[in-house]
């Protein structure tokens, strides 16, 4: 399992096509996971994260700022989204 981990500033990551543990950490973020069943977490700032074809696992650690989560090709996982605080979000 491939792990990526971001910095404070501002990152572009690219997961792999297999299993990655993906942390963005703080700055405003774009993660494409690719493919496999990948684990997402944003950090801090505003995110833009997108799954892919496995079952993907969408973690919110701290106040998210304006992240947004996608997930495309829905049809060939099942994706999670976790660990939001009560009236967080919109």
């Amino acid at each position: 399992m491939a792990q990526f981990h971001g910095t404070i500033f501002d990152d572009v990551i690219t997961g792999s096509l297999n299993d990655d543990i993906i942390d963005a950490r703080d700055g405003d973020d774009t993660v494409d996971a690719g493919g496999g069943d990948d684990v997402i977490t944003g950090g801090v700032g505003d995110d833009v994260l997108t799954g892919g074809t496995g079952d993907d696992t969408f973690v919110f650690t701290q106040d998210p700022g304006t992240t947004s989560a996608t997930s495309y090709f829905t049809s060939f996982g099942h994706d999670r989204i976790v660990d939001f605080s009560a009236g967080a979000g919109s």
